[in-house]
């Protein structure tokens, strides 16, 4: 299991110490130790939340010349002192956007970041129903497949009926669009 404040995850992740904003001060360029100036640094296990502007999202944002960058990112790459590698992603442990403590911080993928969020409770399910883009209902697209099954009526017309296009009937039939759940198909 990952635990950010262990000395052997610490030597794994590159970390140098515990007062490593600290000490970066002194090897960054002037830009970078704006940055720093924007955090407010505590000890190691709390938070180190951004003082800058935040996205709407509530993620801290850094504009360096003429580059803005998410606050988290730089702070990860400042402390470990190497860009963050292509296809991957900075993991919150915390859960706090606008946290920059490097402790707090951890490389990943963009699915073990998606995963990590649904298994925090984070994320909800934006298919079917629940998505705010919805026009149809599971009854009326259950009934769109029976009526479809039964035959003696086109893609068009189905379309027309429920007030959708027709590539977005062929889609349901298809089975790209609104599938069935997984504990309606067993």
């Amino acid at each position: 299991m990952y635990h950010p404040f262990s000395p052997h995850q610490r030597a794994r992740d590159g970390l140098f110490g515990l007062q490593a904003a600290y000490r970066l001060q002194r090897h960054v360029p002037a830009g970078h130790r704006d940055f720093w100036g924007r955090v407010r640094i505590g000890a190691a296990h709390t938070c180190w939340p951004w003082t800058g502007g935040l996205s709407q999202k509530g993620y801290g944002l850094f504009q360096y010349m003429t580059f803005t960058e998410r606050a988290h990112r730089v702070a990860w790459e400042l402390t470990r002192r190497c860009q963050i590698p292509r296809g991957m992603v900075v993991m919150h442990i915390c859960d706090v956007r606008a946290c920059c403590n490097p402790y707090h911080l951890r490389l990943g993928t963009l699915r073990e970041n998606t995963l990590d969020m649904y298994q925090k409770g984070r994320g909800h399910d934006q298919r079917g129903e629940s998505s705010n883009r919805a026009v149809l209902t599971w009854e009326q697209v259950r009934t769109l497949r029976a009526t479809w099954a039964a035959g003696g009526v086109t893609k068009e017309q189905l379309a027309a009926q429920l007030g959708i296009s027709r590539s977005h009937v062929h889609n349901i039939l298809m089975g790209r669009y609104w599938r069935e759940p997984q504990a309606a198909r067993a």
